[in-house]
């Protein structure tokens, strides 16, 4: 195998050592407790590198900062710190022998050399061996990040350089004192120690090269004084000796080399597995701090930095659980109070200058949030301009309340953005709890039903949970369930109330008005269901069954009567108009021009603008149908939804027409509705006819139909057919002639 191949299959095994680590180390990183981590399997299959050499470089390197280059230097450190460690052991775990060979040594020097020259000279060498013993010791007890500091390296290699120029320096004193034979045996000594040396010393290798260096000026020494003073030849002990230590040198250099190949192995295995670690770490670590910040991320508002949602129900939850652990406890009976509050006018200022001003206006509400809670009450954003505030109270009533008017009074104030002003309000919905008795989730519902209720009343106030409000919620939730199962069994349909001409009594038109055919209450009119369908939002599934029901009777009541009926008025809102298979009904019933029209109110305008109402009037002259304009007089149908609608017939309402027959201002008014109708080319109707009066009076003012109980009430379709045939057979219109009743308005001629 090739370098490049074997360093890549190493870089390969440490990328799945550290992909292998990675996902255990994070949970345990997680779980830990502080200052300490669960070792992974196998983390003590390398007794060198113990105790932490990873944990160690992250101590050291945490200095530096996050920086790759910053977690080299650490892991730099810890191993420096390791070898330090192991060096020292092993320098100083061998003293009996060192002390053995000194005696011998020593006991041989005396053969050739007084004894008072043997002690001048191995004395020296004994004690720099024993300081320097010595000094290691105290490296080895100091801690990993004192001894990972450059100064200790420094400190042990100044040591050891001593204690070698020391020893050095005997060696050669005794090989000068003690003549050829001690020279020899000086050279065969230094041999052995020169091997001893290199096993010892590879963990330093700068040292090591100064210690052999040393070793090899002594061995070469004693040649060198053989032939410069002349000394005779060598014992044959002294030669014998000499050979002995080349051999056992030999021989130590063999094992030598063995003993380095696998420890370089070994050395390299670990610090691949200890990279492998690192990297595992630090991915562990990384995954941690990622799942600590999605896990805030899905529990804060992105936009307002407040909890969300999710925040919320976990405190919920959490309140209950505390509850009924301390079921019992005299502080469970404390109360909180919980407040819904809803932006008024958000939908306005998001249409009108756009999403970003709107989330302004939601980052300002969050900061009056915050300003008018008190320390320890929780805040948290759960929709799109709803907010929600837990607070604890010992007054609830009086804490919630005055906390609610902070809140109104603050989001009154309009909100600069850029060069316009925000103007916006808050509603506030309050209900109370108390932990262990109460639902948390109800009290919530409560809140909401309370917040329904200001927005009912005018918005921009606070209103506090009343139990009939919850029984008011119930029924209305049972007749949404009621239109529901009313729409899937059919039982909306049409009633036709009839128009007839002021003119000459002609029948004009019919419209068609709802009516619920109820299991158990029977007929139901519109003022019985019609608010709870807008809430349910089924208004435009009733608007359709309508029209489709509608279509049916007019094709069945012309295959009755041979004859086209007269043309037919239902009311249509904004939801039917929107539908997409509104045009296809419309066109597969293929009506004439002008049979089928569409009574449309003010909701069809747009918030500030008329732009809706000509959309309208433009689909409807597309699909053949008139538009009617109805409740003129009252709310927002006046005179711009006149000129932007073009309607082909106009409806006064009945609250217009009834004041017009008591007073003149009243009359005025319906008279210059007519004429400006007139001028434009519309038709007047006048609704609420119910007395032959007001079709007198609507008569006299410029109406030209009449509509109402007093021509006939909205009848079933079963039954239009026949008051149909009865009214074609009535004379010409004269002079009105009542009958006193309610069911009709009768015609006489003229006379």
């Amino acid at each position: 195998m090739t370098g490049e191949a074997a360093g890549a299959q190493a870089s390969g095994a440490m990328e799945g050592v550290a992909n292998g680590l990675a996902g255990g180390l994070a949970d345990s990183l997680a779980g830990g407790e502080a200052g300490g981590m669960a070792k992974p399997a196998g983390a003590d299959a390398s007794p060198d590198i113990r105790p932490g050499l990873i944990g160690l470089a992250a101590a050291l390197g945490e200095d530096e900062g996050d920086a790759p280059a910053a977690r080299a230097v650490g892991f730099a450190r810890a191993e420096r710190a390791v070898m330090l460690r192991r060096y020292a052991r092993a320098r100083t775990a061998n003293l009996p022998l060192f002390l053995a060979a000194a005696a011998t040594t020593f006991l041989i020097a005396l053969q050739f050399a007084s004894p008072l020259a043997c002690a001048a000279v191995f004395l020296p060498a004994l004690l720099a061996e024993l300081a320097e013993r010595s000094a290691l010791r105290a490296v080895a007890r100091l801690p990993e990040r004192e001894r990972a500091r450059p100064a200790v390296l420094v400190r042990v290699h100044v040591i050891g350089v001593a204690n070698v120029a020391v020893t050095a320096i005997c060696l050669l004193s005794l090989a000068a004192i003690g003549g050829p034979d001690m020279a020899t045996l000086v050279a065969a000594a230094t041999l052995g120690l020169s091997a001893y040396s290199a096993l010892v010393h590879d963990m330093l290798p700068g040292l090591n090269l100064i210690r052999q260096s040393a070793m090899l000026a002594v061995f070469v020494s004693p040649f060198a004084l053989t032939l410069h003073a002349q000394w005779p030849t060598p014992s044959r002990a002294a030669t014998v000796a000499m050979m002995a230590a080349v051999m056992l040198a030999a021989l130590l250099a063999v094992i030598y080399a063995h003993l380095h190949r696998n420890a370089a192995r070994r050395l390299r295995a670990q610090r691949e597995i200890s990279r492998a670690r690192a990297i595992a770490e630090r991915r562990a670590r990384d995954l941690v701090r990622v799942r600590d910040e999605a896990e805030r991320a899905s529990l804060h508002d992105a936009l307002t930095g407040l909890p969300n949602r999710r925040f919320l129900d976990r405190l919920l939850d959490g309140i209950e659980s505390r509850a009924r652990q301390a079921k019992g406890d005299a502080r469970s009976e404390s109360r909180l109070a919980v407040m819904l509050i809803d932006l008024d006018r958000f939908k306005s200022i998001n249409d009108t200058l756009g999403h970003d001003a709107g989330d302004h206006v939601l980052r300002i509400m969050a900061d009056i949030l915050r300003e008018s809670v008190r320390e320890g009450d929780f805040v948290a954003r759960i929709g799109g301009d709803e907010f929600v505030i837990v607070a604890a109270c010992a007054r609830p009533r009086e804490t919630s309340t005055a906390m609610a008017a902070r809140i109104i009074e603050r989001a009154a104030r309009p909100a600069p953005y850029g060069d316009q002003l925000c103007r916006f309000g808050a509603t506030v919905g309050i209900a109370f709890l108390r932990p262990g008795r109460d639902s948390t989730r109800r009290a919530l519902a409560d809140a909401d039903l309370a917040l329904y209720r200001a927005k009912r009343l005018g918005r921009g106030r606070a209103e506090l949970f009343r139990e009939d409000l919850r029984r008011e919620a119930e029924a209305a939730r049972l007749i949404h369930d009621d239109i529901a199962r009313g729409l899937e069994r059919a039982e909306f349909e049409p009633w036709y109330q009839p128009r007839l001409s002021l003119a000459d009594g002609r029948v004009t038109g019919v419209e068609a008005v709802v009516r619920w055919r109820h299991p158990d209450r029977g007929v139901l009119t519109p003022a019985d269901f019609l608010d709870a369908a807008a809430e349910a939002g089924t208004l435009a599934e009733i608007d359709r069954a309508m029209l489709t029901r509608a279509l049916a009777d007019r094709a069945r009541l012309a295959r009755s009567a041979g004859a086209p009926p007269p043309p037919l008025t239902l009311n249509a809102g904004r939801g039917l108009l929107a539908r997409p298979d509104f045009a296809g009904l419309v066109r597969d019933a293929a009506l004439p021009p002008g049979a089928l029209a569409f009574a449309l109110n003010d909701s069809h305008r747009g918030a500030d603008s008329d732009d809706p109402l000509r959309w309208t009037a433009d689909l409807l002259a597309g699909l053949g149908a008139d538009a009617e304009l109805s409740d003129f007089g009252v709310g927002r149908a006046g005179v711009s939804t006149l000129l932007a609608l073009r309607p082909r017939r106009l409806k006064i309402h009945r609250q217009v027409l009834r004041p017009a027959l008591e007073t003149e201002a009243g009359r005025e008014v319906i008279r210059a509705m007519a004429a400006m109708a007139s001028a434009l080319g519309t038709e007047v109707i006048a609704e609420g006819v119910e007395t032959e009066m007001h079709a007198e009076c609507a008569a006299g003012l410029g109406c030209g139909v009449a509509q109402g109980y007093a021509v006939a009430a909205p009848m079933p379709a079963g039954r239009l057919g026949p008051w149909l045939a009865t009214a074609a057979a009535r004379p010409p219109i004269g002079p009105f002639h009542g009958s006193g009743g309610r069911e009709t308005l009768r015609w006489a001629p003229a006379h």
